[in-house]
């Protein structure tokens, strides 16, 4: 869900959710690794191990570090497989995945809270949002956002496609419809994100993260 940031040195081992967290520590400065540039330009983010920031790095996805008597040891427990399974055909691959993906949803709809899902009408969400009502005696809560404005925000505009989704499966559905102010905004979300990101969807994401904590 979140990054680890880590920190060692000859003397030190320190890990944090937040890379700020560790630019706090002694010796510890906000010096850009140069050998990360590529990976932003290339990718629009810093790939794991590697950070924008000297000295400071990423736990790799699928791994685990473990610290015992002042030893590190870094451990991938899942990889990619470096083979397709050809023994199986179009519709027994299509059966697997639908059913992996209904047992994920189903493990995450334990909750003390009624159940919300961000919804903008594409594939991903709306996938989610039918497993969900499936698992669900009570209709879910699903938050979009779309714009208002000049023609480029009606052509990004995703609000009729939600709805769509929202209709078919019955959801608690809500929507807000914004022309942030990106240059008051900015500021805050560039200092929550620690490293540059060229995807500005974290504009939206924060927009309506805001929108279903208030309703």
């Amino acid at each position: 869900m979140k990054p680890i940031y880590v920190y060692r040195d000859a003397r030190r081992f320190a890990f944090a959710s937040e890379a700020k967290a560790l630019l706090t520590l002694p010796g510890v400065s906000a010096q850009i690794d140069r050998t990360a540039l590529p990976s932003y330009l290339n990718l629009g983010y810093v790939a794991a191990p590697q950070s924008i920031f000297r000295g400071i790095s990423k736990l790799p996805p699928a791994s685990l570090l473990a610290v015992e008597d002042g030893r590190l040891q870094e451990r991938r427990y899942w990889r990619v497989p470096a083979a397709i399974d050809n023994s199986m055909d179009e519709g027994e691959w299509i059966e697997r995945i639908r059913a992996r993906l209904d047992e994920s949803v189903g493990m995450q709809m334990v909750s003390d809270v009624p159940i919300g899902a961000f919804l903008s009408g594409g594939i991903d969400s709306s996938t989610v949002v039918g497993f969900m009502a499936a698992h669900s005696d009570q209709p879910i809560r699903t938050y979009a956002i779309g714009f208002k404005g000049a023609a480029a925000d009606d052509y990004y505009n995703e609000l009729p496609y939600a709805r769509r989704v929202a209709d078919l499966f019955h959801t608690e559905h809500h929507e807000i419809v914004v022309r942030p102010d990106v240059v008051a905004l900015l500021p805050r979300l560039l200092w929550h994100m620690d490293e540059p990101l060229s995807d500005t969807a974290f504009l939206t994401t924060y927009l309506v993260s805001q929108f279903a904590g208030a309703t």
